[in-house]
């Protein structure tokens, strides 16, 4: 939880980063009885917001593995992402904080939720990688040594 307080660059948090996240900044996470580990779709998600741009996410599975859930999110934070009752996607865009419950990060059918991320840091809608992925020539993605955090 300490990169939370000390840094001052965009941050995504996910799965167990997400639960962190909301528990750092003043929500509540609750165990949900159960351990989901499976692939599933969003049931909403705020396709306004940048991490959800350009890329068509009604028929993509998402990488699930988690016990504990949110129970409430912190003020400041708005949801963008459900799994039915459950919210899996957080954001506050002033803070730059982002925190999904998922693991993009598993199945190349997401990456781009990665992408937008990376992208956003770098000052660009959409990253060199996504253009990239897009034409079929994903390799792989930057590697965190090159990244830059351009303020606006």
């Amino acid at each position: 939880m300490y990169a939370y307080k000390i840094l001052e660059c965009p941050i995504i948090g996910l799965c167990y980063g997400f639960q962190t996240m909301i528990k750092f900044y003043g929500g509540d996470i609750e165990d949900s009885g159960s351990h989901t580990h499976e692939h599933l779709k969003l049931s909403n998600f705020d396709k306004t917001h940048f991490l959800f741009k350009d890329f068509d996410i009604q028929n993509i599975e998402f990488s699930f593995s988690f016990n504990d859930v949110a129970k409430s999110i912190p003020n400041e934070f708005k949801q963008i992402a459900m799994l039915n009752e459950l919210i899996v996607g957080i954001a506050n865009d002033e803070t730059k904080r982002y925190g999904f419950l998922f693991h993009p990060e598993d199945k190349p059918s997401t990456y781009p939720v990665l992408d937008n991320f990376i992208g956003r840091c770098k000052g660009k809608m959409e990253s060199d990688e996504q253009k990239k992925l897009q034409q079929g020539q994903f390799e792989h993605l930057s590697r965190f040594d090159k990244f830059v955090y351009l303020k606006k």
